[in-house]
């Protein structure tokens, strides 16, 4: 019987429940958030919020026009810098909903 590394374990135990992905997702939407307020602003919380994310793309519930539009403009420069606190590119694409 071979040694197993403790997170190889882990990982694949995680993995195999469905909640490393949940776990993954999780945080991609805690940081995404947390760079809206640094972008925008502590209250663009209460106007925009990172919601789901999905095969790369990110739907991002906004509920007033003027945000929404800084979004659309800072787009490619959102999806860099959230992709730059992840391991990997995780980020591809914003879809709004409004």
């Amino acid at each position: 019987m071979s040694w197993t590394n403790i997170k190889d374990l882990a990982d694949s135990s995680l993995e195999k429940k469905g909640i490393k992905e949940k776990a993954r997702q999780a945080l991609l939407l805690s940081q995404a958030n947390e760079l809206l307020a640094e972008i925008f602003g502590a209250d663009s919380l209460d106007k925009a919020r990172a919601v789901y994310w999905q095969d790369g793309e990110l739907s991002i519930a906004v509920l007033a026009d003027d945000l929404y539009h800084s979004l659309v403009e800072q787009r490619d420069f959102f999806i860099s810098r959230l992709n730059d606190r992840q391991a990997y590119k995780t980020v591809s694409t914003l879809r709004f909903l409004n």
